[in-house]
């Protein structure tokens, strides 16, 4: 077996369908498809067990709720296949997703990247895992989750998938980083499209407010996924994200207080004194100052 594509799946009955039928539709035929219904509360699990009845490339998992994360290490640790490729249950795949993939495979990479946006798609054929590395830390010109691509099932163990179920929203980053990191070979890029992300009005992303409370949470996983030894190559980056977030708060605030006194504010101060960070004239102020009055303009400004 050469690709095992695994399919976390919660209450996702509106279209599971389309994605199963995408990947049995796929001009590469050497693969397998696992379906991990995670406590599903819909008929998702009743349509797995249909699904699998109509093609014998498919196997399912039914297990308790436990969150996307454990459900794709679940289906990992079942994966017969060499390459791990993860579609989301409400996503599809173009029908030679898999072949343009494959072609990537070699003994000279352990991750083989394609796109989900046609605009975005990079005209190179082999990334520097330095930049790969960056590039799955800031989420910027490659797909931030591990969709899109095909990982080497030996990279896999119990530390890419220790994220904490409170994370809800960029845990798929956060699993994207820690392989970043458990690779010593460059990325191969396959310059197609291979990859529909849906977007729909139910998921997470937008029915996510940002909380300096969740942002602090996240920043400290993003450093943990990073070794200790790397992280002052790449902490920048971490960083250059965490004011990101922090203007995103900035917008749903009602008062300063709110994010002014919090422990994630705190943090980036701390980080950006230690890592000798340049700021923005305006961060500056917005973050370091001690002039209440200033910052009161800049938070209305901003």
């Amino acid at each position: 077996m050469r690709i095992s594509v695994v399919v976390p799946v919660y209450n996702a009955e509106k279209y599971l369908e389309a994605c199963v039928h995408s990947i049995l539709r796929q001009t590469f035929s050497d693969f397998e498809v696992i379906l991990i219904d995670d406590g599903s509360v819909d008929a998702s699990g009743k349509l797995c067990d249909k699904l699998s009845g109509m093609d014998c490339r498919i196997r399912v998992v039914h297990q308790q709720n436990a969150g996307v994360t454990c459900a794709r290490a679940k289906g990992v640790t079942l994966a017969h296949g060499e390459w791990i490729c993860f579609v989301d249950s409400d996503d599809t795949l173009p029908i030679d997703s898999l072949e343009r993939l494959s072609q990537g495979i070699c003994d000279k990479t352990d991750i083989i990247v394609g796109f989900w946006d046609e605009r975005k798609i990079l005209s190179i054929r082999w990334l520097e895992l330095k930049k790969y590395r960056e590039m799955c830390i800031t989420g910027k010109g490659i797909y931030p989750g591990p969709c899109a691509r095909l990982i080497r099932r030996r990279l896999f163990n119990e530390h890419t998938f220790s994220i904490p179920r409170t994370i809800v929203k960029g845990e798929d980053m956060l699993m994207n980083i820690r392989l970043s990191f458990a690779t010593l070979q460059d990325v191969r890029i396959v310059p197609f499209k291979v990859y529909n992300y849906l977007s729909h009005p139910e998921s997470c992303v937008h029915n996510f407010t940002p909380t300096c409370d969740y942002e602090s949470l996240f920043y400290k996983e993003k450093l943990c996924a990073i070794p200790q030894s790397e992280q002052i190559l790449y902490k920048k980056y971490c960083i250059k994200n965490g004011l990101k977030a922090l203007h995103r708060i900035i917008r749903y605030s009602s008062s300063i207080e709110a994010w002014d006194n919090s422990l994630f504010v705190a943090q980036l101060k701390k980080d950006i004194i230690d890592s000798h960070y340049r700021l923005s004239l305006g961060d500056y102020f917005l973050i370091m100052s001690t002039n209440r009055f200033l910052k009161i303009i800049l938070w209305k400004l901003f």
